[in-house]
């Protein structure tokens, strides 16, 4: 297997048994419970500790995997284009933000070990850090997926449709991570993300050598 094609899939197949993974917890695991009720959401963080700190890197790995060799590939294939300056600027803006990323796991994964031995105190510290921290880091990685997708449509390496997507689902979670980082409509934002990501691997695969 070609690492073209290899990098589309992981574009194409991560993405989506990630987003199935948070999706199967937020939903499955904590009942639809989230940050937007703090209380609420840190009691379940305890009480589903095991699960939360297994999962939830699992899901933070395939999103960081997907998207740094994703989208490395493709700003490598367009050295010398006309885009090829704003997509770097973009993916050095993604690089920072995927290890910002894990940083925002630890603080979960610490609240989650905090709540489920009763230390109450510890645990929104842990939550107010890791609200924090994670609005910050997705805004910064916001900021880099716009940046790549106007690298894409100045060089028009993909589909401007496509490119349109990326800029339109970005600039909606980067609205929220300044708005209300704690809401549940986040998930729309970042399905639109998954959606994007899969369509790009589609799109690579489908591409002419």
């Amino acid at each position: 297997m070609d690492t073209r094609r290899m990098t589309a899939l992981v574009l194409m197949i991560f993405p989506v048994v990630a987003i199935a993974g948070w999706f199967g917890f937020g939903l499955g695991v904590m009942g639809g419970v989230g940050p937007d009720t703090p209380a609420e959401y840190m009691a379940g963080m305890g009480e589903n500790s095991a699960t939360a700190k297994i999962l939830l890197p699992i899901v933070t790995l395939l999103f960081t995997v997907a998207i740094l060799l994703g989208f490395g590939s493709i700003k490598n294939s367009m050295a010398g284009g006309a885009g090829h300056y704003m997509a770097s600027i973009g993916f050095l803006l993604i690089i920072i933000g995927s290890a910002g990323q894990l940083i925002g796991t630890g603080f979960t994964m610490g609240l989650a070990e905090a709540a489920s031995t009763g230390n109450m105190a510890v645990a929104t510290n842990m939550f107010a850090s890791e609200q924090a921290v994670g609005a910050v880091i997705t805004a910064m990685n916001m900021v880099g997926f716009i940046l790549f997708a106007i690298g894409i449509l100045q060089q028009k390496n993909f589909s401007p449709i496509l490119a349109g997507l990326m800029i339109a689902s970005g600039t909606y979670v980067l609205v929220f991570c300044f708005v209300d980082y704690a809401s549940q409509l986040l998930s729309v934002g970042f399905l639109a993300l998954v959606v994007c990501l899969v369509w790009l691997g589609a799109s690579l695969l489908n591409q002419k050598k």
